[in-house]
């Protein structure tokens, strides 16, 4: 018996911690299921991997590869998850600086392959405001260890349309492709990925 409550307070601790290291709506309602995928093996340190994230309806353009215009982001550094929203009164670019530090994440995950990581976000925690979102534009960005950029969807680290939009009154699942060696390094040369919308 004694055993059974050592069990059961293990349990609830863990419970407490991943609710509190979680963004909030990240245990309900729809969510965004989210891989990228790089040539080489993805790398705990020398760099980060950015899954960059645009909620807006007046913004034509979505997430850049020098962070205008992110609102939110899931990022791999230092063999950590972590989830971030920037503010609103930053001004476009925040250049990666740590305005407001992001959150641990647990909705993250590598693969066994090595080269590819997941991420679960909720709409709940990409809204503006009190509505869900209905749009949401995604880009993938690599950096080296001083956060400059090293690739992003589209041609390279520079390229502005690369970008996906993903229209979530529509779209179930969006395949997506980037080019193959334009970034030097393999280790963070993205590939591309897939998105999908998981409704509970």
């Amino acid at each position: 018996m004694r055993r059974l409550r050592v069990l059961s307070a293990a349990t609830l601790m863990a419970a407490l911690v991943a609710a509190l290291t979680m963004p909030v709506g990240a245990q309900s309602g729809q969510q965004l299921a989210i891989t990228m995928n790089v040539a080489g093996t993805l790398q705990d340190f020398g760099g980060a991997y950015y899954i960059a994230f645009t909620v807006s309806d007046s913004l034509l353009q979505g997430p850049q590869p020098d962070s205008t215009n992110w609102t939110h982001y899931a990022v791999y550094r230092d063999g950590r998850f972590f989830f971030g929203t920037v503010p609103q009164v930053t001004a476009p670019p925040f250049g990666f600086n740590v305005i407001r530090p992001p959150a641990p994440f647990l909705g993250g995950t590598v693969l066994p392959d090595g080269r590819t990581l997941q991420v679960v976000v909720s709409l709940a925690d990409l809204r503006i405001g009190s509505a869900l979102p209905t749009r949401v534009m995604v880009n993938f960005v690599t950096t080296d260890g001083s956060n400059r950029p090293l690739d992003a969807l589209g041609p390279g680290a520079t390229d502005r349309f690369g970008f996906v939009t993903v229209d979530l009154r529509r779209d179930l699942f969006v395949t997506v492709r980037d080019p193959r060696g334009d970034c030097p390094d393999p280790d963070f040369d993205i590939l591309g990925g897939e998105i999908r919308i998981l409704t509970p």
